[in-house]
């Protein structure tokens, strides 16, 4: 099953609740969309690392903020560079120095992309490749 995974890396002020690329799950009906933030509770964070699991393909879109610790989705990040990397396609959105070095040390290629309307369009693009 193919994977869409949303991760908010922000201050709790500025996290946006529910997942913007939502309607995307209508262009791929086996599609799982999955959404989480440096502030998810542990039990969000335990059922997400079993997801990622059974996915055979990963679209990450990693939305930061600098100077903001990833917190529990450190363990998603982990899982996902480690064990997904030949089925990972990562986007990001903003900047963090955690982030983008945890990226770099697993040799993970991203995407920076800062406008909202082309990530969409990009992962959108992504999405309906089977």
């Amino acid at each position: 099953m193919p994977l869409l995974l949303y991760i908010q890396v922000k201050s709790a002020e500025d996290i946006r609740f529910g997942n913007p690329y939502a309607a995307l799950a209508k262009t791929n009906s086996e599609l799982l969309l999955l959404d989480a933030d440096n502030h998810s509770e542990e039990l969000v964070i335990h059922h997400q690392l079993q997801m990622i699991e059974a996915a055979t393909r990963v679209v990450l879109i990693l939305d930061v903020q600098e100077d903001v610790a990833p917190g529990k989705v450190t363990r998603l990040l982990e899982k996902l560079l480690r064990q997904k990397q030949g089925h990972l396609s990562v986007f990001l959105q903003g900047k963090n120095q955690v982030i983008e070095r945890m990226l770099k040390v697993t040799k993970t290629q991203f995407q920076s992309i800062s406008d909202e309307k082309v990530m969409y369009t990009s992962v959108g693009e992504l999405i309906t490749k089977k």
